[in-house]
């Protein structure tokens, strides 16, 4: 009984590290697939949201090389900072939207790296991700808006619907930027999110 016993949990780790390992794979394939298309939406539930949007973002200025503007609706610029540094990933060539800390009085020093603005002022958000990408140094670049579900806090889903579609066009007449739209599954409506997925290229679930 104790060698039955010990060959089925020596089978049920051989298992556990192989389910881990195609979980990883899985993962890292739609990453790649990334670099291939131009509208990218990461779809995630609110439990994996903030790994997800770190996973995504160090594969692609750690690993590809790549640089852009991180537009930030949920989060304020100094906790990205603090995030992204303590999980490694080089902020050289990374360049802000803080749509957050004007909401909390705060967004008053000017810096290089970093706009401030607030979360209803969408065609402004535009005009500055556009002033930003400019400074970018890499060749190939990207915008990571993070996220729609919360624009929708401030902004009805006509007025994100707009802005969404403003920005993917933006992409597709500069073929050396990608844009990945961040959606919490979960706060984002069934009708909003399926004109999301239509938009894009390539969607990732997690």
């Amino acid at each position: 009984m104790e060698k039955i016993a010990k060959r089925v949990l020596e089978f049920s780790g051989i298992f556990k590290k192989e389910n881990e390992l195609s979980k990883i794979t899985t993962k890292t394939l739609e990453h790649k697939l990334v670099e291939n298309e131009q509208a990218v939406l990461l779809q995630t539930s609110a439990e994996k949201y903030a790994e997800s949007t770190i996973e995504l973002l160090k594969y692609m200025v750690n690993e590809k090389g790549m640089g852009g503007v991180y537009i930030t609706v949920s989060r304020l610029y100094n906790y990205m900072v603090y995030t992204m540094k303590d999980a490694n990933i080089n902020t050289e060539n990374l360049f802000f939207v803080d749509c957050v800390s004007q909401m909390g009085g705060g967004g008053e020093v000017e810096l290089e790296n970093c706009v401030f603005t607030s979360p209803i002022a969408l065609s402004e958000i535009m005009t500055h991700t556009d002033d930003l990408l400019g400074k970018v140094k890499t060749r190939n670049k990207f915008i990571f808006l993070d996220c729609i579900s919360t624009l929708l806090v401030y902004n009805k889903e006509r007025s994100v619907k707009k802005a969404a579609m403003r920005l993917l066009t933006y992409v597709r007449l500069h073929h050396e930027v990608i844009c990945v739209l961040v959606t919490i599954q979960e706060d984002t409506p069934p009708k909003l999110l399926g004109y999301l997925r239509t938009l894009c290229d390539k969607v990732i679930e997690q």
